[in-house]
């Protein structure tokens, strides 16, 4: 079935709803800007790779409809789970470039968005970081992935967490993932989000885009951290293993695709 007859047989969209744009996505499916009327719509269809992963659509669910409550992310509108589609709709704007990290007033933005996406309150799975690794290593099944679980898993141990509260996280905030219309920022591709630590989210922010310790001491500042200087330190073992994460979460992209081909 191609997308725009999984477009006609979708009973959110009108007779006239069509395909205008392949959106740019990760390696678990293929997303599409759908037009109705006068409404923008992004259809994901998901591969294969998401079950292998074990990401949990139902609670993706869950998270997406209380984010849209507080208007932090894209409005959901369709789901279906047996065809692994699922329909939101479209929120205009950019996404964030490298240079846009190194804007003071930028982050500023950033970190008071992250304030009240930490702040709300859902029932949903604890994000376990120590089972997605064994997973990951699972699907690769190599020395090499061994022993990048083993140092992830020895940095970790190191963490301390000085905030009280486990809360609802995103755990993939990458400049592509940052919807900028101007006037605020929103958050997409909520799939790995969980409750977990929210030092996470402020590591990965931090140590993807590079960010020297002024551009942090913007974040935390306005993330309400009363101390930014003193608690760089809480996020140095999560910034060590992210690099570690990425490159077993690139390695698992790349044993899955194998198999798929096989």
């Amino acid at each position: 079935m191609t997308p725009g007859d999984i477009v006609n047989s979708l009973p959110c969209f009108g007779s006239d709803a069509s395909i205008i744009d392949h959106l740019p996505t990760g390696a678990g499916g293929s997303s599409y800007l759908v037009a109705d009327g006068g409404d923008a719509y992004v259809l994901r269809v998901d591969n294969d790779l998401p079950r292998q992963l074990m990401l949990d659509r139902v609670a993706e669910s869950v998270i997406l409809a209380g984010v849209a409550l507080h208007e932090l992310g894209p409005v959901p509108v369709y789901v279906d789970y047996e065809r692994a589609i699922r329909v939101t709709r479209y929120i205009e704007g950019h996404t964030w470039s490298a240079r846009e990290f190194l804007e003071i007033h930028k982050l500023a933005q950033l970190g008071n968005l992250l304030s009240r996406v930490h702040a709300i309150r859902l029932d949903a799975p604890s994000f376990n970081l120590t089972g997605r690794i064994e997973r990951y290593v699972s699907l690769i099944n190599t020395p090499a992935a061994r022993d990048f679980a083993r140092q992830i898993q020895e940095v970790i141990a190191t963490v301390q967490t000085p905030l009280n509260d486990r809360c609802l996280c995103h755990n993939d905030l990458v400049g592509s993932n940052i919807i900028d219309n101007g006037l605020g920022l929103k958050l997409i591709d909520w799939e790995f989000a969980a409750i977990g630590d929210p030092n996470f989210d402020l590591a990965i922010v931090a140590e993807h885009h590079d960010l020297e310790e002024r551009e942090v001491m913007a974040l935390l500042a306005a993330y309400g951290v009363d101390n930014a200087g003193q608690y760089l330190e809480v996020l140095e073992p999560y910034r060590r293993a992210y690099p570690l994460l990425v490159e077993l979460w690139d390695m698992t992209v790349d044993a899955c695709a194998k198999t798929a081909a096989q």
